[in-house]
């Protein structure tokens, strides 16, 4: 609705200034047709009218308001979906460690099963080469030095 339909509609003229707080009450009013919101207007006394004007500012008021909540909201959201990317990320890289940490424990197992292998094969064969399995504080018990 534009001034000159609400004018129109109410037969009543009204400064810019005067319209634009009326519009304001009209677009707050919600699903209210104009036709309805001028007759309602033109019946209206004043002590109505402020009080309409009250509760429109009181919408704009509670607009704000829950505008201001949607961007606390949207920024929570996204810092809540950084924290889980970090989080995501942290947990592959455990992941992969964990699996290093396994893979390199298969290959020293692997490694001292295979050196005392050699060292009970050259000592079989007599090969003059000493061999001597002691316990060491850093190595697993049982290494084998040649």
């Amino acid at each position: 609705m534009n001034i000159h339909e609400f004018e129109s509609l109410t037969k009543m003229e009204v400064s810019d200034k005067e319209y634009a707080a009326i519009e304001q009450i009209y677009l707050n009013a919600g699903e209210l047709d104009k036709e309805s919101f001028c007759k309602g207007w033109k019946q209206a006394k004043d002590a109505s009218r402020e009080v309409m004007q009250a509760l429109s500012d009181n919408v704009d008021g509670k607009r704000i308001h829950i505008s201001r909540l949607d961007k606390k909201i949207e920024a929570l959201e996204y810092e809540l979906d950084h924290e889980r990317d970090i989080k995501e990320f942290r947990v592959h890289e455990l992941e992969d460690a964990m699996k290093r940490v396994s893979e390199l424990e298969a290959e020293r197992d692997r490694l001292s099963s295979d050196k005392i292998k050699l060292a009970l094969a050259l000592r079989q064969r007599g090969l003059g080469l000493s061999a001597r399995i002691h316990r060491c504080s850093h190595d697993r018990p049982n290494s084998l030095t040649l």
